[in-house]
């Protein structure tokens, strides 16, 4: 969910630990989009992928992704989504958006889609009409910064990566607000192919699970704010089946 340059150098170390523990080499592939992810998935090109919440439903939707793990960050395993605008440009709710520059991240994300979706379902309208100019970033980051640099008004994003960026870098707060937090909704699973081996798969859940019990892995997970991996729970994305069936019943 993060931009290709900050993704690899974020989870290069925890994929090489995961293939040293498995005794077999790790590929690490990343693409464009949520949506090709979850093409590799299905047609069987990968094997196991970090994803969004939104592609993790739909993907089990239309081909049966299973969750592995879920990570687990300040005691939860949900996140929120946020709606981010420049400090400075005046606008302190949602309807004042209107007619401005505003930053989707992915058609698949919930957080950087659906829940603006429906925020403008609510006020019965759609973003061709509401905004003046709309975007699709491709990660969080790339979003986050576009406001904090005053390139768009503002942007829906992943909470876990504001939070994130903002933790390394004073700027993000001081050029940034939030004026919208969307539900709690699980948080971006460890998924796995249907048909993957089933032994393959229990020893990386194992793996995944049992990360934080590791010096090593230890050091990984903080340098990822995470605090360890959990099993996820589909029931988690619940919210987000609904938020998404409301949008898409609204005919967008």
């Amino acid at each position: 969910m993060t931009s290709p340059r900050e993704t690899y150098f974020l989870y290069q170390e925890m994929i090489e630990e995961l293939g040293r523990e498995l005794g077999m080499p790790v590929v690490f592939i990343q693409k464009a989009s949520y949506k090709e992810v979850n093409d590799l998935l299905r047609d069987k090109q990968v094997d196991i992928a970090f994803i969004c919440s939104y592609a993790y439903v739909m993907g089990k939707k239309e081909f049966g992704l299973e969750l592995l793990a879920v990570p687990r960050i300040n005691g939860k395993n949900t996140y929120q989504g946020y709606i981010i605008v420049r400090k400075d440009g005046n606008i302190n709710s949602f309807s004042d958006l209107k007619d401005k520059r505003f930053a989707f991240t992915d058609p698949m994300s919930f957080t950087g889609y659906f829940y603006p979706l429906a925020l403008l379902r609510q006020q019965h309208t759609d973003p061709a009409r509401f905004f003046a100019e709309t975007y699709f970033m491709g990660s969080h980051d790339n979003a986050i910064k576009a406001v904090a640099q005053g390139l768009v008004d503002g942007a829906a994003v992943d909470g876990l990566i504001y939070e994130y960026m903002a933790a390394k870098d004073r700027s993000i707060r001081a050029n940034t607000s939030i004026i919208n937090v969307s539900p709690a909704a699980g948080m971006p699973p460890l998924v796995a192919r249907p048909g993957l081996d089933a032994k393959l798969k229990e020893r990386i859940a194992e793996i995944m699970l049992n990360l934080h019990q590791r010096q090593d892995g230890q050091a990984i997970l903080r340098r990822l704010q995470i605090e360890r991996f959990e099993p996820g729970n589909d029931q988690d994305y619940e919210v987000i089946r609904k938020l998404a069936q409301q949008v898409k019943n609204n005919g967008y």
